[in-house]
């Protein structure tokens, strides 16, 4: 990721997203509340808005994609070319309002395009995009869209990165796709980054004493690995008898020994975010070996917590954990991997703690929002201060 620079920001920046209120904790997972809050403090934010369709928007979007299947229902509503037009709509009605002193447009996604910028810089932040979802190695684990929204939304976002003044992205994995897939130059897609989504500041355990404690974090058991993680824990199980294993964020029906299924944790509620910080401090290993995952910052909160990972070698997470350094990649669909990895690490706790230190100043150092925004406002001055908006 670049490093960025001592550059005056932009004075004033608009922001605008889907999701939900761009200031509630659970709109995009808290990455709205951590990009917008950070943006208002450091006094470059205009203001933050939602362009989430209407109701009666929403009715009449998803009348003309009709499906019996909800889930292909949402996924084509959140797609299709109609909700694109809708979105955008209602983002033009926020510019159409908005003060002459608005420098710079910064959007979250792809799902709309306001085009009465009026010559303002124009920005785009995202952790996924269409290309991605649609490779073969990731498409039997993902939901999609219905072929003729899926030929939509490809069309769409084609002509929307072209229109982008800067595209911002997660990672650098997704950049590559940005630039080989959709041909955005190069000297307009960078990699920023993510932080956590905690609301008050993260403060790690010591590691010694946690035992042999593995957390799992996921919103989807299967999709995230679960299934591969159990079989691996079995195995580790029977060499090391007193391991136990956390599952957190989804509830998968299970009744195996050294198991907790702790379910969904509210960040928004203190009591819930603070037993997630508890659970984080007591974990020994944290275990993620998902199929797919845009960024992954699950990891990052382990990691802040001084707890060493296992992740998959797919998608942006080698960007994350440094392999053999604060954790081990491993295949995602090779249980037997999985568990050796696992077994390393739960056997030397000095190794572990060792791996755990150096997630913590990795994650200090690689992923916080402030060092998003310093990157974001450090490329967008240089383009505002060039003429290319």
């Amino acid at each position: 990721m670049d490093k960025p620079q001592a550059v005056p920001p932009p004075s004033r920046i608009l922001g605008l997203t889907l999701f939900g209120d761009p200031f509630d904790r659970r709109s995009w997972s808290g990455s709205n509340w951590s990009l917008f809050t950070t943006l208002q403090r450091r006094g470059v934010l205009h203001s933050a808005h939602s362009v989430d369709m209407t109701f009666p928007q929403k009715v009449t979007c998803a009348l003309r994609n009709f499906a019996f299947d909800r889930r292909q229902i949402y996924l084509d509503l959140m797609k299709s070319k109609h909700s694109f037009a809708a979105r955008s709509h209602n983002a033009e009605r926020v510019l159409d309002s908005a003060s002459k002193d608005v420098d710079a447009i910064l959007q979250v996604s792809a799902l709309f395009r306001p085009r009465n910028g009026g010559g303002r810089l124009h920005c785009s932040y995202h952790d996924g995009n269409t290309a991605v979802s649609r490779r073969p190695e990731y498409a039997a684990f993902m939901s999609a869209a219905s072929p003729k929204v899926m030929r939509e939304s490809w069309a769409y976002e084609q002509e929307f990165y072209r229109h982008m003044d800067l595209v911002f992205t997660m990672s650098e994995w997704l950049r590559r796709s940005m630039i080989e897939d959709f041909g955005v130059p190069e000297d307009r897609v960078v990699a920023v980054g993510a932080g956590v989504n905690f609301q008050n500041e993260i403060q790690p355990a010591p590691y010694a004493g946690r035992g042999r404690h593995v957390l799992f974090v996921g919103t989807n058991f299967e999709f995230k690995g679960g299934p591969v993680l159990l079989e691996a824990f079995r195995q580790v199980r029977r060499e090391l008898p007193d391991v136990r294993l956390s599952i957190v964020g989804c509830r998968p029906d299970l009744n195996e020994p050294g198991v907790s299924v702790i379910g969904v944790l509210d960040k928004t509620d203190p009591a819930q975010e603070e037993q997630l910080r508890r659970l984080y401090n007591e974990a020994s290993l944290f275990v993620l070996p998902t199929f797919y995952d845009a960024f992954g910052i699950a990891y990052v909160e382990a990691m802040y917590h001084r707890v060493p990972c296992i992740g998959s070698n797919r998608c942006a997470v080698p960007e994350i954990i440094a392999d053999g350094e604060t954790g081990f990649l491993v295949d995602p669909t090779d249980a037997g991997d999985v568990a050796q990895k696992m077994l390393t690490l739960l056997r030397d706790e000095r190794l572990a703690a060792e791996f755990g230190e150096r997630g913590l100043r990795r994650a200090q150092q690689s992923f916080s929002w402030q060092r998003v925004v310093d990157t974001m406002l450090h490329h967008m001055r240089a383009r505002l201060g060039s003429g290319q908006a």
